[in-house]
């Protein structure tokens, strides 16, 4: 969670602006009023976004698919919350003893946080111009 140091509505726009730069993040719904903001499902790579854990001793790669919602609120006349929270889910397949895939499963892996601090790096940008 990160607070911005400025009113609601003028955090509301630095964050549409924000997200208009961002090339990997395009909305899929917003809602001024409610401060609501959820964005299409993203298929990045898990380097840089999330942590996957291993199967063996193999760390778990290739792309997993970023769910991301974004909520705002008013906590003082001068004082906006924005929450941003992602979760990645990594499709597995578990190989049986013929080295085939039997089984696939979703793995929930965890966030490293870069986007969210990213996002809103970008987002104090436009509210504090230097």
């Amino acid at each position: 969670m990160f607070i911005a140091e400025r009113d609601y509505q003028t955090t509301w726009n630095a964050l549409m602006r924000a997200l208009e730069q961002t090339t990997d993040a395009e909305i899929w719904y917003k809602a001024n009023e409610e401060g609501k903001v959820t964005l299409r499902d993203a298929e990045v790579p898990v380097f840089r976004n999330c942590l996957c854990g291993t199967v063996g001793d193999a760390p778990l790669r290739g792309l997993v698919l970023r769910s991301v919602t974004i909520d705002l609120g008013r906590e003082a006349p001068q004082l906006t919350r924005i929450r941003i929270q992602c979760s990645y889910k990594l499709p597995f397949s578990w190989p049986n003893v013929y080295g085939r895939s039997s089984m696939q499963q979703d793995i929930e892996c965890i966030s490293t946080g870069r986007f969210e601090q990213e996002l809103f790096d970008r987002t104090a940008r436009f509210l504090y111009p230097q």
